[in-house]
């Protein structure tokens, strides 16, 4: 019969692990006095992950974590990053952690699980490859240079192909005559083909401002209407947006994009917008290509004032401050950019325009486009050299102007010959005289 049960807890280090409790149940019997172990219980603590590597994957978007297993029990292996549980694994290989940011860094700690306890690794710090950021960068620098070359490669073809139509379209002043005689022949047929090929030019462009019903009474007629890319925009009035609108257009020159300003004659609703353009745009020259009566119809609204009396026009107000009266024109002062206007804005006014280009093409350089420059303008403003015979007049102005020249450099070549001779005949005499 038993007569005393012992429990004896004792601990015990074994190698490098850990036995927590052991405990002894001794049975000692009244026969036997001797301690008998009935039980061994033992409950390991797991051991510590020390080495730990941690080398990118290629790309950048992962890490190859590598570590030994420690001696001792475990279960499973949990692979913390930045704090947060990753994965689990079980066995003590490479495991790989994907879905990482490229060129970062991160901690990597490993926990080691034995039942129902654990033990955590020190954290070891580890980066993500760098090489896609870098490759990605280089790449979008490239495509981005790529986009500016294509870009420029597209503007330089298109200015290159508007030079060449430039060329094609303009003839060398030495040449402009046989041109011309060529055009002339058989009752003006090469021009009528060229002022045909014209009268598209430009239609397609949009004139939605000329079109509002606020706006249509601004329009002295409905063929002629000032295309929207274009056009002059005056100032907004008390909030009303299509206050802004007066039937003109900038008109390029020589020497710039917007060198002349291109508009109708004022009607009696338009002085003062006509006014104000002058006054806002600081214009310098008014040019009036038209009367205000002509054929009994009327062409320009009478729009400035009658005598040195100053007159109003809207919050503009305007006074002559000289009057010169000559044969064919007369020049007023009124102390206000280059305005050309007739009745419509666009015949006589494109016609002046382009002969003060051409001169200055000409003078500059030795060619002479008028079909190139006539489309130019027809890009900004419909109609401009209203008519075949405008567009005949213009060829004919260069031609006399080439002529003249041409004269004149003949009659200066025979002063300098007559020049030459003279002083080769005193030199002569003079040496004579030394003889």
């Amino acid at each position: 019969m038993a007569r005393k049960v012992a429990f004896l807890p004792i601990e015990i280090i074994q190698g490098t692990s850990r036995i927590s409790k052991v405990t002894f149940f001794c049975l000692i019997s009244q026969f036997q006095p001797v301690a008998v172990i009935a039980m061994l219980l033992l409950f390991l603590d797991p051991n510590t992950v020390t080495y730990i590597t941690c080398p990118a994957v290629s790309g950048g978007y992962g890490l190859k974590v590598d570590f030994q297993c420690p001696s001792g029990k475990f279960t499973h292996f949990d692979i913390n990053v930045n704090n947060k549980m990753a994965l689990t694994t079980t066995n003590c290989t490479q495991v790989t952690v994907s879905d990482l940011k490229p060129a970062t860094s991160y901690l990597i700690e490993i926990r080691t699980v034995a039942s129902s306890k654990s033990v955590l690794s020190s954290p070891v710090q580890c980066s993500t490859d760098a090489t896609g950021v870098i490759v990605g960068s280089v790449l979008g620098v490239l495509l981005f240079l790529l986009l500016l070359g294509l870009i420029a490669f597209f503007v330089m073809k298109k200015r290159r192909k508007q030079h060449q139509q430039d060329i094609v379209h303009s003839i060398h002043k030495e040449k402009f005559s046989d041109h011309f005689q060529e055009k002339h022949a058989d009752s003006d047929f090469g021009f009528a083909e060229d002022y045909q090929q014209l009268s598209n030019v430009g239609t397609k462009q949009s004139a939605r401002a000329a079109e509002l019903p606020d706006n249509r009474v601004k329009n002295r007629f409905t063929n002629v209407l000032p295309y929207d890319h274009s056009r002059v925009k005056l100032s907004c009035s008390n909030g009303n947006l299509t206050t802004d609108y007066i039937n003109a257009n900038y008109m390029p020159g020589y020497n710039s994009s917007k060198e002349f300003i291109a508009t109708q004659g004022p009607l009696p609703n338009t002085s003062a917008d006509f006014w104000r353009m002058v006054w806002e745009h600081q214009v310098n020259t008014i040019v009036m290509l038209t009367n205000c009566m002509e054929n009994s119809r009327v062409k320009c609204e009478h729009y400035w004032p009658l005598d040195y009396t100053p007159c109003t026009y809207g919050d503009i107000t305007v006074t002559v401050t000289k009057e010169t009266i000559l044969p064919e024109w007369t020049i007023r002062d009124f102390s206000l950019k280059h305005v050309g206007y007739q009745d419509a804005g666009v015949g006589r006014t494109g016609t002046l325009i382009a002969l003060d280009y051409l001169i200055q093409q000409m003078e500059k350089e030795q060619r002479v486009g008028v079909y190139s420059f006539v489309e130019k303008m027809r890009m900004n403003r419909g109609l401009m050299v209203q008519t075949e015979g405008q567009y005949i007049f213009l060829n004919k102005c260069m031609l006399d102007l080439i002529e003249q020249s041409k004269e004149e450099e003949n009659v200066y070549e025979n002063q300098i010959n007559d020049l030459i001779y003279e002083n080769a005949s005193v030199v002569r005499e003079y040496q004579k005289d030394r003889l």
